[in-house]
């Protein structure tokens, strides 16, 4: 038997890349407002209420249903993207 450190727990980020690559749920695209797909943020099934989410900006977080409930979701990737400007367009 090992004991788990559980203050250093939310801090243990180094497996999550691994685990997004192991399970097998569909990738769902998070976006925003305006519909743009802002950093590659997504969101996978992890197991029962908790959810795997990745961006390139904060990198992967283990997110709880509740919270994936108020993110605007798709199944694929609108690809848009903002111009100099800040409209939105198809890239």
């Amino acid at each position: 038997m090992t004991l788990f450190d559980l203050d250093n727990y939310d801090t243990r980020t180094d497996l999550l890349p691994t685990i997004w690559d192991t399970i097998d749920s569909q990738v769902l695209y998070v976006l925003n407002e305006d519909g743009v797909n802002f950093d590659c943020a997504m969101v996978r099934h992890l197991s029962g209420r908790y959810w795997l989410y990745a961006d390139d900006s904060t990198g992967y977080e283990i997110l709880h249903e509740d919270r994936v409930r108020a993110l605007w979701l798709a199944e694929t990737d609108p690809r848009l993207g903002y111009d100099l400007e800040g409209n939105v367009v198809p890239y």
